[in-house]
């Protein structure tokens, strides 16, 4: 019988995402669906012109090796933009499947 595991999850904090941080971050991203291009012009252009406030929401998911699982369209505007955006972030576990594979298994 497989063992019960509990998902490792740290707390939420705030952190100044620079440009190439969010660039590696998204160079580690085998989770999530395609980049919707208006949704990252639409963010870019809310930080250029100093409206961007990160929401309390879900924050940016990274696992302990630096995978992207959460946060993609938020963290290619900050590249766009090219300059740190104050971002709130929380480091996972790996999930078990990726967007793909759990898209693929909805479709069956």
């Amino acid at each position: 019988m497989p063992e019960n595991k509990q998902e490792k999850v740290s707390p939420p904090f705030y952190d100044l995402i620079s440009p190439k941080q969010a660039a590696a971050w998204l160079s580690k991203n085998p989770y999530n669906r395609p980049l919707k291009e208006s949704l990252v012009a639409e963010y870019a252009r809310k930080m250029e012109a100093g409206e961007w406030k990160e929401k309390g929401g879900i924050p940016i998911w990274v696992t302990e090796d630096g995978e992207l699982i959460n946060g993609q369209h938020r963290l290619a505007a900050v590249v766009r933009f090219g300059r740190p955006v104050l971002l709130k972030v929380q480091v996972r576990d790996k999930p078990a499947v990726s967007w793909k594979e759990w898209h693929n298994r909805r479709k069956q």
